[in-house]
């Protein structure tokens, strides 16, 4: 059995700003840690790491240095504002992932799980409000570990506990694949990363801080809708399958 290990944000869902928004209620009166916000780029981040940089932020201090009491307090008002913005029904499902989910929960040699750097009850009220929830017996989350990569760690030890031989990490960032990749999954680029950690050292380093290539990544790995693949390159997909062929020979180098 194979399990699938499914990011949230970007992957299965999306919102208009609705995990922002919580965010800026949950650091409340704290005006360098919104300012931090605004400028952060949160995709592939887990809840926990960010609520560290935006106390460190508003401290001058260093992330470690932020007290673990401080942080849990900015997610519980975080996790209370997020279940207000998804009681007004603000993340919906990407295009096909409602058709996509029952078909996959109905194979037997399939088992679906989440891989996610929200907090549980994040996913939970996330998925929950898009629709979804139900399709998925288990998950790694942000409340399990903050590192991603731990996070995989967690979300595979209980695929194993549940029956899975192997596993695929799905996601819609580099940190994604990455973390699936430091695990020692594979991940939704089809390439397992048993390597060393010079080798993963130097493909990270290759693919941070290449937002062509990280664009390409993203649009490979998520099967995004020609639409959404204009808006991610900014400019038209002429040839659908030309880009494909195009976008295939890119990403699949080795370093």
């Amino acid at each position: 059995m194979r399990a699938l290990l499914f990011d949230i944000d970007g992957t299965l869902t999306r919102s208009a700003g609705a995990g922002v928004r919580a965010l800026a209620v949950a650091v409340g009166a704290r005006p360098r840690a919104g300012e931090e916000l605004r400028k952060m780029r949160l995709d592939g981040m887990t809840d926990r790491a960010i609520a560290r940089t935006l106390l460190a932020a508003e401290r001058h201090g260093a992330p470690h240095d932020v007290p673990e009491a401080d942080i849990d307090a900015v997610l519980s008002q975080y996790l209370g504002a997020l279940e207000q913005e998804c009681a007004g029904k603000s993340y919906v499902t990407l295009p096909g992932v409602p058709e996509l989910l029952p078909r996959l929960a109905g194979r037997p040699d399939v088992l679906l799980g989440l891989c996610t750097g929200n907090l549980e009850k994040g996913a939970r009220l996330k998925l929950g409000c898009a629709g979804v929830w139900q399709y998925f017996r288990f998950g790694g989350y942000g409340s399990d570990a903050e590192p991603r990569p731990d996070i995989v760690r967690v979300a595979w030890q209980r695929a194993r506990e549940l029956g899975a031989k192997d596993a695929v990490v799905i996601g819609d960032t580099p940190r994604d694949i990455l973390a699936a990749h430091e695990a020692g999954l594979i991940g939704a680029d089809g390439k397992r990363r048993d390597r060393s950690p010079e080798e993963r050292r130097r493909w990270a380093e290759r693919y941070n801080g290449r937002p062509v290539t990280e664009r390409l990544r993203q649009a490979r790995r998520t099967f995004v809708p020609r639409a959404q693949l204009e808006r991610l390159f900014q400019l038209p997909v002429v040839d659908y399958a030309a880009f494909r062929k195009q976008l295939d020979s890119v990403v699949d180098q080795e370093p």
